[in-house]
């Protein structure tokens, strides 16, 4: 189940909640329980991909 990132129009609080892929429903704001909250475009981060010494020469 993926991880979506939503933020409530009437407090501007950012959240996220796990759901399940595909998911039309939007949950309720946990900081002012507004009902009608946006999904965000959420960034995938990436770590590891970095290259090193491979070793003495």
């Amino acid at each position: 189940m993926p991880i979506y990132e939503y933020q409530c129009p009437r407090c501007g609080q950012v959240f996220e909640r796990l759901m399940r892929l595909g998911a039309v429903e939007t949950p309720p704001c946990p900081q002012c329980g507004a009902e009608q909250t946006r999904r965000r475009l959420s960034v995938i981060a990436r770590s590891g991909g970095e290259c090193g010494p491979s070793g003495a020469t």
